[in-house]
C-alpha cells in the first residue's frame, strides 16, 4: 500500500504522466482493465493492497465467492456511498464501470479463461450420443450407472469435457436423436490430461 501510494504521487506530481484521455468513459475502461490485471497479479503472488481486497479475500475464504466477486460488493458500497455524500450520482456510474470491469479480470488473472465445457448428460439414447462424443468430437468421457429419482428407472450419466466451439454441435446432435435428454453444462477453468493439458507439477 505505501509503494502504491508513493507511485501514485511519483507519476502525477514528479513525472507529471499526461493523461491518457480526456473522456471519462475511456478512461473507466481502461483503468479497470488495467487495475484488474494488477491486483490479479498481485492475489497470485498470495500478496494484498492493504484495501478492500482484504474484506474480498475474507470472503472468498468463509463464503465462497471468487475475490473478484468479493471486492466489486464492498467497492459497491463504497462507490455508492460516496454518491450520497458529495450528492454527485455520475461519478458512482463511472465507478461501477471500473468496478465491474476490475472484478472480471482479477477472476480472470485468477482462475484463467474458460475454453472448455463439462457436460453431464442424462438420456434414454446414451449410446448414440457417446458414439457420437468418441467419433464425430473425439472426445472421451465416463459413463456413470444411474437412477432416475422421478421416473424411478436405472439408466446412465455420461460425463465428458469438450472444447466450447464443439458444445453447439453437441447440443444440435442430442435435440436430434433425445429432445428429451437433460444436459447440464458447466465451465471448466482448467483440465488436464491426455487432449487438454498435460499434467505438470511445480
Amino acid at each position: 500500500m505505501i509503494l502504491s501510494s508513493l507511485m501514485i504521487d511519483f507519476f502525477h506530481e514528479v513525472i507529471k504522466l499526461p493523461k491518457g484521455t480526456e473522456n471519462p468513459l475511456l478512461a473507466s475502461i481502461y483503468g479497470g482493465l488495467l487495475l484488474g490485471l494488477g491486483l490479479g497479479l498481485i492475489f497470485r503472488g498470495e500478496a494484498s493492497t492493504g484495501g478492500s481486497d482484504i474484506i474480498g479475500m475474507i470472503l472468498n475464504k468463509y463464503s465462497g465467492v471468487s475475490v473478484g466477486m468479493g471486492i466489486m460488493l464492498t467497492d459497491f458500497l463504497i462507490i455508492s456511498a460516496s454518491g450520497f455524500v458529495f450528492k454527485n450520482l455520475e461519478a458512482p456510474l463511472y465507478g461501477y464501470i471500473v468496478l465491474f470491469i476490475s472484478s472480471r479480470v482479477i477472476d480472470l488473472v485468477l482462475e484463467g479463461w474458460s475454453f472448455s465445457k463439462l457436460l453431464i448428460i442424462t438420456s434414454a439414447r446414451t449410446e448414440e450420443i457417446a458414439d457420437f462424443i468418441l467419433g464425430q468430437l473425439s472426445r472421451s468421457g465416463s459413463a456413470l450407472k444411474s437412477r432416475s429419482l422421478f421416473l424411478n428407472r436405472e439408466g446412465e450419466v455420461i460425463i465428458t469435457v469438450i472444447h466450447r466451439k464443439q458444445l453447439a454441435e453437441l447440443k444440435a446432435f442430442i435435440k436430434k436423436v433425445d429432445p428429451e435428454a437433460f444436459v447440464i453444462v458447466n465451465d471448466t477453468y482448467e483440465v488436464l490430461g491426455k487432449g487438454f493439458k498435460p499434467i505438470q507439477v511445480s
